[in-house]
């Protein structure tokens, strides 16, 4: 098989499980900081998989199934600002550290396949953590939805 083509089949599934990543590390991040984390997943509609996880739910969803989103709450009246700069980093942080061990260990393996993978892996997940940064808001039908650039901002 010819490698663009193999590329061209890889990069999206990459993609898909960078995003699941970067929403996942919001989620963790906001379980250890004591948010309740209701659910966490891909996509704004039409979820065709949802997965319970405890007290969560994973979903995936077929409206802009590149869309991470991770519902969750503090439980007081008036969240701590330094928590939810935590909780909004948390998926630049686990992008970042992907990045990091993708880099790691395409070093350690013998180049090939395997190495070319964990460095596309790692430039996915780097340019992932980089974009999260930008500040930007979207509508979504009559929600707004914003970046963590913004939220961090904010």
């Amino acid at each position: 098989m010819p490698e663009p083509f193999l590329l061209c089949l890889v990069m999206p599934a990459t993609l898909y499980l960078c995003v699941i990543i970067h929403e996942a590390g919001h989620a963790l991040i906001g379980k250890a900081l004591g948010f309740v984390v209701t659910s966490v997943g891909l996509g704004t509609a039409r979820p065709f998989f949802i997965l319970p996880l405890g007290r969560t739910r994973l979903f995936l969803g077929l409206i802009q199934p590149f869309q991470g989103i991770t519902f969750a709450f503090l439980p007081r009246p008036y969240p701590d600002w330094r928590r939810l700069a935590v909780f909004v980093a948390g998926g630049i942080a686990a992008n970042a550290f992907f990045t990091a061990a993708s880099l790691c260990l395409a070093l350690c393996l013998p180049t090939g396949r395997l190495a070319a993978f964990f460095i596309m892996f790692a430039a996915i997940n780097a340019v992932l953590a980089i974009t999260s940064l930008i500040p930007l808001y979207f509508r979504v039908g009559g929600a707004v939805l914003r970046s963590d650039g913004w939220l961090l901002l904010d």
